[in-house]
């Protein structure tokens, strides 16, 4: 008896530990977190409606349709939801220093890249309440997370803006002024957009860029002429989701 156990552990531990339902369903710890990203979704997008003191886990779960104790279950307090949604949005925002720095590129189609996955992200429930929080009286533990996701969007912006001025894609303009004038464009988009609405996300994203483009590219572009890149960026925005 003990043998054929043995014969077992054995075998177990030769092809690796098997999940419970094979590879049909998530494993735990991955539906934990499928769960828990649903409820940070779903909890940034009350916090945009309601503002941070406005909104209440109780409100939170009846959107989920799930009991109080099941959203306690992921977070401890509301405080620790905004610090958890925080978080996510800096893991996401790291993507625009992916951008910031691909090599290959002139530094006009960096910028196009660049707003591009701005702009997705913004058209998220989690980027928009990065900025909704933002806005919000938080504690200073709050405001340090929003600074770790906005504050080194400015670096990298002027990295590629001084980018484009030295291999020639850009004209020579106020750094400063210019990232202040592409910012507050991006910053403001949670305020009109809509998903059910006609455009998407990288419409607006194009749309945007040219009109920046007439101001920066080198010899009165107009970004027609700047390279694409087939590498996949940004946050991904559901199909069917649009803009205004």
């Amino acid at each position: 008896m003990r043998s054929r156990a043995r014969k077992k552990a054995a075998a177990r531990t030769s092809t690796g530990a098997r999940r419970r339902w094979g590879d049909i369903l998530p494993d735990g710890k991955e539906q934990y977190e499928l769960k828990r990203h649903a409820l940070l979704e779903a909890a940034a997008q009350l916090f945009n409606e309601r503002g941070f003191y406005g909104a209440s886990l109780g409100e939170l779960a009846k959107r989920l349709n799930v009991t109080k104790p099941t959203v306690y279950y992921y977070v401890t307090s509301k405080e620790d939801l905004a610090v958890q949604i925080l978080k996510l949005s800096h893991e996401r925002a790291e993507r625009l220093h992916e951008v910031a720095q691909t090599a290959g590129l002139s530094g006009l189609a960096r910028m196009r890249a660049f707003v591009r996955v701005y702009v997705e992200f913004m058209t998220t429930p989690v980027g928009a309440c990065t900025l909704q929080l933002a806005t919000e009286p938080l504690a200073r533990k709050y405001v340090t997370h929003i600074s770790a996701t906005l504050h080194p969007i400015d670096e990298w912006m002027q990295a590629i803006l001084a980018d484009g001025v030295r291999d020639g894609s850009m004209k020579s303009c106020d750094g400063r002024m210019v990232e202040f004038a592409i910012l507050g464009a991006l910053h403001w988009i949670p305020q009109w957009y809509k998903r059910s609405g006609s455009r998407s996300p990288e419409e607006i994203a194009e749309g945007l860029f040219r009109v920046f483009a007439g101001g920066i590219a080198a010899r009165g572009g107009t970004g027609d002429d700047v390279e694409s890149t087939d590498r996949p960026v940004g946050v991904r925005v559901p199909a069917g989701d649009r803009g205004v």
